[in-house]
């Protein structure tokens, strides 16, 4: 699976883009070279952009794990952590919605946007 990693100290966001079939391995090795990365600081705002990413293997078991793997960015931020999720495209956005269930009883606030600004917008209100 292709990712494309950015960090913005302005705003103390990482963005990470997915590209190609997502699995939980490969969300997890994602969040984990962000962690690793020298530019990350714990607690970071994140933003996953699933626009170019292909949903087909998700189902409702996968959710919560993934939902985990995800998490781990913000965590350690001061406040509630909040996290974006982002789907421009329209047949992955029911897919995505998914999260927002799991997210219910979190610790950790999720929201789900059809376009990165929006995502932005939202992170940094907080």
């Amino acid at each position: 699976m292709r990712t494309k990693v950015e960090f913005n100290h302005k705003t103390d966001i990482v963005t990470t883009s997915f590209f190609e079939i997502l699995t939980i391995d490969e969300v997890k090795d994602a969040v984990d070279a962000v962690i690793n990365h020298k530019e990350y600081t714990p607690g970071m705002k994140g933003i996953y952009d699933l626009t170019h990413a292909n949903l087909s293997e998700i189902d409702g078991e996968m959710v919560e794990e993934l939902s985990i793997q995800i998490e781990r960015i913000s965590k350690g931020r001061i406040g509630k952590p909040r996290v974006a999720l982002v789907s421009e495209n329209a047949l992955n956005y029911g897919t995505v919605s998914l999260f927002k269930e799991y997210y219910l009883d979190s610790d950790t606030e999720l929201a789900v946007f059809e376009s990165l600004k929006e995502a932005e917008e939202w992170l940094n209100k907080s």
